[in-house]
């Protein structure tokens, strides 16, 4: 059951390595869209044992939010790549994670790629929304971001 909770994900670590509860009022069991591009392709390289993510890719995650904890983006956006590189799941989540690092690192061009590719494999995805805002608002696109902002907030 959903716990009416904003759909941007949480700061706590379960919530951050496993993405939480980032959907919008969409429904969460649907399958992403198909989507082509370098970083999606990498993204959804299957690493999976049992449906689950492989230990390796669930130790860079981890890595990435303890890096990111201790304020070193830097760090944080190699283990987030090291993640997708190995396919962690979901790759949606991931790549959104991977923007907001991006964003943070004001590389706002980048973020947005990370925003648009998560999206293609999860358009219910509100948080990839959340940083398709930021990452547009980054780059002076006013409209863009105040769109990207309604999506997410269903408005």
């Amino acid at each position: 059951a959903r716990s009416g909770r904003s759909s941007h994900d949480g700061d706590d670590e379960s919530s951050w390595i496993s993405g939480g509860d980032m959907h919008t009022e969409g429904d969460r069991d649907s399958q992403p869209a198909a989507a082509t591009g370098a970083a999606v392709a990498a993204a959804t390289t299957t690493a999976r044992v049992g449906g689950m993510a492989s230990d390796e890719a669930q130790a860079a995650l981890r890595r990435a939010l303890e890096l990111f904890m201790d304020e070193d983006p830097v760090g944080s956006l190699g283990a987030l790549d090291e993640a997708v590189a190995l396919g962690a799941e979901p790759a949606a989540q991931v790549l959104a994670r991977r923007s907001a690092v991006l964003a943070k690192l004001r590389r706002f061009a980048d973020a947005r790629r990370d925003a648009e590719a998560a999206l293609k494999l999860d358009p219910e995805l509100g948080i990839a929304q959340f940083r398709m805002g930021v990452a547009r608002f980054g780059l002076d696109d006013f409209a863009g971001a105040r769109d990207a902002f309604q999506a997410c907030s269903g408005k």
